[in-house]
């Protein structure tokens, strides 16, 4: 969980080049409260089928961890990042290979073949 919110969030901010120190601490963290809270959220569930009440100590942490998500993810910005394309090759061909690691890929090979 941690993990994958991590790269979702680096994604989010234009990827590992455009990605600041302070963005990428803030990501990590984020991250980590995101999984703590997966883990609260599974707990509270699991009370409420069982009928019982959360423990208002739980209830506490779940709105702290909350808040100081939020207020990460406001550093990192709500609005997604473009990536920056000044290194991008400027044509279809170019893209591809790129992509493919230098090799031919089926889609380059294909139109060649029409």
């Amino acid at each position: 969980m941690l993990k994958a919110t991590y790269r979702a969030l680096i994604a989010h901010c234009g990827g590992d080049d455009a990605v600041t120190d302070p963005q990428r601490i803030a990501c990590r963290r984020i991250g980590a409260l995101e999984a703590e809270l997966v883990h609260i959220e599974d707990r509270l569930a699991r009370l409420r089928r069982a009928r019982k009440e959360p423990p208002q100590s739980l209830l506490q942490t779940y709105a702290s961890l909350t808040a100081q998500q939020l207020r990460l993810s406001r550093e990192i910005g709500w609005l997604r990042h473009a990536k920056a394309l000044n290194d991008e090759p400027q044509d279809l061909h170019s893209y591809l290979a790129r992509r493919t690691n230098g090799h031919r890929g089926i889609i380059l090979e294909h139109e060649e073949a029409d």
